[in-house]
């Protein structure tokens, strides 16, 4: 076709959707609360649920600081879908003397059933809001470790999925 154009032209859409950003709020912090421990190894465990129980060699205490599972609240775009990253295991300690936390749970309100650390946690934003409650275990060992406040830190990581 003679004189025909060589080029064309087309106006096309281009668009992005912004979300609310994610945020995580502690509430309380995860506490083992007052104990001892005689020479049998044993465990102290503070269940998402069902409160504090001990193994073997641990004698659990009334005396203050009492137990408790840490509690977050999570917020971000309404019924997103949301991944949490835990550690499978953890240390706390008073100088050089270490105790181990594993078997690290944690209860999301908005599903309603504990999620293990190990094989992944996720939730829903519910109304761009969900509650994580943390439970674990406290590995002691039977009359290695001095008496004393042992403390320590782990990670939290939330993302989007």
């Amino acid at each position: 076709m003679a004189g025909a154009p060589n080029q064309t032209q087309l106006t096309t859409d281009a668009a992005a959707n912004v979300i609310f950003p994610l945020t995580l709020t502690q509430n309380t912090s995860l506490h083992f609360g007052t104990f001892s421990v005689n020479s049998s190894d044993g465990t102290v465990v503070v269940a998402t649920s069902t409160g504090r129980s001990a193994t073997g060699g641990v004698s659990l205490s009334t005396c203050l600081p009492a137990s408790h599972v840490a509690t977050y609240t999570v917020t971000g775009q309404a019924d997103a879908t949301y991944a949490v990253t835990l550690p499978t295991s953890f240390i706390i300690h008073i100088g050089g003397n270490p105790l181990t936390i594993s078997d690290i749970k944690a209860y999301l309100a908005n599903s309603g059933y504990d999620q293990d650390s190990s094989t992944g946690i996720s939730g829903t934003l519910t109304s761009g809001t969900d509650q994580i409650t943390i439970g674990a275990t406290l590995n002691v060992p039977g009359e290695t470790n001095p008496a004393g406040y042992y403390t320590g830190t782990f990670d939290i990581d939330i993302a989007y999925n």
